[in-house]
């Protein structure tokens, strides 16, 4: 989390993933929230939560399991004030 870029809007492009698994970070969980993220980058692009939050049922502070892939879309939606969900 501490390298990685932080979102600031509800629909984001990263434009420079320079290097395999660069990375961004969600904002801080609130429920209902929707943020989606275009990879136009390169290389893949690695998704970490909020400090404190988690992704998919995953551990907190954990990265998403699923690397971002070039030229993809992905969806990440919040159930509560700490966990995110992809669809």
């Amino acid at each position: 989390q501490a390298g990685a870029t932080a979102l600031t809007t509800d629909i984001n492009r990263v434009i420079t993933v320079a290097v395999a698994s660069d990375g961004v970070k969600l904002p801080a969980a609130n429920s209902g929230q929707y943020i989606t993220i275009r990879n136009n980058g390169a290389n893949n692009l690695k998704i970490w939560p909020a400090s404190g939050d988690a992704i998919d049922g995953g551990s907190v502070d954990a990265a998403d399991s699923n690397l971002l892939a070039a030229a993809t879309t992905r969806n990440y939606f919040a159930i509560d004030s700490t966990t995110y969900y992809t669809g």
